[in-house]
């Protein structure tokens, strides 16, 4: 069971209480990643296990990758970012340039709230490498889309491609669940995001757009992509004003940046029925 947001608070400030009464637990140095996705709670703990000094923490984070409403205030947490201790990362080495421009696109014209109050410029990206365009295609229904991402696997493995270096990912777990069972009567073998450590060359792997955040693959199959899922069209419904509703889209927005950017070489984009008005 997880716990609710008060709970989770009350458990990391046990948590940092004890650290801080028992002194063989401190660390040296603690590196963090995704680190625009951690609040207050996770910032003060971290500050908990580390004394401040140089060196103490190396936090890495993108903010146009924030896909949850977790905000933080790094000084109140006592975790100094100012000055000459921040750097920014322009060089995209992942993705190609046309993976990169599309991934781009979803999220023009977004004003990001910062962290800390510290203005981040959000400068252009710089890719080292060039590729395939994306492909992007709709289909009258999931059967049509289904077929063709058979199809599109089957040739993708005969260039050389190996079944686990491809993802299929979709917004939902329930719209996944037909994808794999006529992938599967295809004879192709399919193996959860969650089962990551699983090596198996001849597998592809599924999941939704929330489980594929911090992995990369060769190829990507966004599977879906339609105006009733994305932005997901019953949690907007759940919705009260229009704040709320802004902040639920840019969230939207992101998940869709960091889905397109697990992409190494290629991204595809589908949808069975009207595409969504993100891409």
């Amino acid at each position: 069971m997880i716990p609710k947001k008060t709970e989770w608070w009350l458990l990391i400030k046990n948590v940092i209480y004890m650290i801080e009464n028992k002194k063989d637990v401190e660390y040296s140095a603690i590196i963090v990643d995704e680190a625009q996705d951690f609040g207050m709670p996770e910032y003060r703990l971290l500050r908990s296990l580390v004394r401040e000094k140089e060196n103490d923490l190396f936090i890495v984070g993108d903010i146009r990758q924030k896909i949850y409403s977790n905000k933080a205030n790094f000084s109140k947490c006592g975790v100094n970012i100012k000055g000459n201790r921040t750097r920014y990362l322009n060089i995209n080495y992942r993705n190609t340039l046309e993976i990169g421009m599309l991934a781009d696109k979803v999220i023009e014209g977004i004003e990001f709230d910062e962290l800390d109050e510290f203005d981040f410029e959000d400068k252009k990206t710089n890719y080292v490498i060039k590729g395939l365009n994306p492909i992007i295609k709709s289909f009258k229904n999931r059967n049509s889309e289904a077929e063709f991402v058979i199809e599109e696997i089957k040739k993708i493995v005969s260039s050389g491609i190996s079944f686990n270096e491809i993802a299929i990912v979709a917004r939902t777990n329930s719209y996944l669940k037909m994808m794999t069972s006529l992938l599967k009567n295809a004879g192709i073998s399919v193996l959860s995001l969650e089962d990551i450590n699983s090596i198996d060359r001849n597998s592809v792997y599924v999941g939704t757009m929330h489980s594929i955040k911090g992995f990369e693959f060769k190829v990507v199959l966004l599977i879906g992509i339609n105006d009733d899922m994305l932005p997901y069209k019953k949690h907007i419904e759940s919705l009260k004003n229009d704040k709320e509703i802004d902040a639920f889209m840019q969230q939207e927005k992101s998940l869709l940046y960091v889905a397109i950017t697990r992409a190494r070489d290629l991204i595809y984009i589908l949808s069975s029925n009207n595409r969504s008005e993100l891409v």
